[in-house]
């Protein structure tokens, strides 16, 4: 192994100034590392050990390759006693086979970006880490149960994690737990249990223009996850697309599509959104909702579990803003699929608002369902506008 030092400033150096890495190393002093050659196989508990702030380790495009040993680490970044440890940057490296790929802990400051983690236990690993930046990796566990967790997020907070894709882990795509104030945006997540997860005590995260199919959950809100903001983003093709565990949470402007007829030929039941026994004070408005199970033929857009139903709020007041089926007003949301109540009721009034409230279940009704009409002479208008 390397031990490697340097009297180069940190920050996003040229590589000609860069020190050279050519097997695994120590990291001790700050300055920008370039590795030069991939490495392959080895059977060290940790590869790239980054103890100093002020640091640039980029891969080049190589890969750091392990032996799936428990407990190691691809790129491991702690201080001396676990000092935090800040302005550090991890970029442009393929890890693979490691128990943990690239792990943070209490590192502030700091950024992992076009990285490619995979077969591993966790791809990314944020731990006691704040205000951080993880953008663009792309963390795949090709199906492996040992890939657990394509980015994983633990009591760290602010952090930002955008246009990450996290595809064919085994339980989660990018799981946060007793986390806040962290922006999950702009990410993919497909081919797991769990598209993103909110775990435990997980406060005031946002969750916004993210692109969620094909998982058992697409967006699963669990336990005392609060106050967390699910908007704007796409749920297709989940057996269940958001799961709604835990209480007051905002789910707004999502499109929710497709979901509860999931994986044939086993046609598992599901629903687009999931609402559990005692969950309440959530506010859910203005979603598209469009998921028909066509096994069993029936509308599966809300389901509740069994038990005892508490009372979430379904509808904003109508207020004027166009809405997620382009009318002119805000108001509840389209439950729309073959069965579906905003497609059989009545609006009168041409504003895109039913004249009749939809009964959910006790203490959940939606008292604005949106109504969306068709343009059936093509011209851009709307029939109830051009009355046609």
């Amino acid at each position: 192994i390397q031990n490697v030092f340097s009297a180069i400033s940190g920050g996003e150096s040229d590589a000609a100034a860069s020190t050279p890495v050519s097997s695994c190393a120590n990291i001790t002093s700050q300055g920008s590392y370039v590795l030069t050659q991939n490495i392959i196989d080895s059977t060290r508990t940790v590869c790239i050990n980054i103890s100093s702030t002020n640091v640039v380790f980029d891969g080049a495009g190589f890969t750091i390759d392990g032996t799936n040993v428990l407990n190691s680490y691809g790129v491991f970044v702690r201080g001396p006693g676990g000092a935090r440890r800040t302005n550090i940057t991890v970029k442009n490296v393929v890890v693979k086979d490691w128990y943990n790929g690239i792990y943070f802990f209490n590192t502030s400051n700091s950024v992992i970006k076009s990285t490619n983690p995979s077969k591993s236990r966790r791809g990314i690993y944020l731990l006691q880490s704040n205000l951080n930046n993880v953008t663009s990796n792309t963390a795949i566990g090709y199906d492996n149960s040992s890939s657990d967790t394509g980015i994983r997020v633990e009591l760290s907070h602010n952090n930002t994690i955008s246009n990450n894709i996290a595809n064919s882990n085994w339980v989660f795509g990018i799981y946060v737990i007793n986390s806040n104030n962290n922006s999950i945006v702009k990410n993919t997540a497909n081919n797991q249990g769990q598209g993103i997860e909110l775990d435990l005590t997980s406060l005031n995260n946002l969750l916004v223009n993210n692109t969620i199919f094909l998982n058992k959950y697409g967006i699963n809100l669990e336990f005392s996850a609060r106050n967390n903001s699910i908007v704007n983003n796409s749920v297709t093709f989940n057996q269940y697309g958001i799961r709604l565990g835990s209480n007051w949470n905002l789910v707004k402007d999502n499109v929710i599509k497709n979901n509860g007829d999931y994986n044939p030929p086993y046609y598992l039941r599901g629903s687009g959104i999931w609402v559990g026994s005692l969950v309440q004070g959530n506010t859910i408005y203005n979603n598209l909702l469009e998921n028909y199970n066509y096994f069993y033929q029936e509308n599966v857009n809300v389901e509740f579990q069994t038990g005892t139903i508490s009372s979430n709020s379904w509808n904003t007041t109508k207020q004027a803003r166009k809405s997620i089926v382009n009318g002119p007003y805000l108001g509840g949301n389209y439950w729309g699929g073959q069965g579906g109540f905003s497609v059989n009721c009545n609006d009168a009034d041409g504003d895109y608002i039913c004249d009749s409230s939809y009964v959910l279940a006790t203490g959940n009704i939606d008292y604005l369902p949106l109504k969306n009409f068709p343009d059936k002479d093509g011209d851009g208008i709307p029939d109830p506008t051009d009355n046609c």
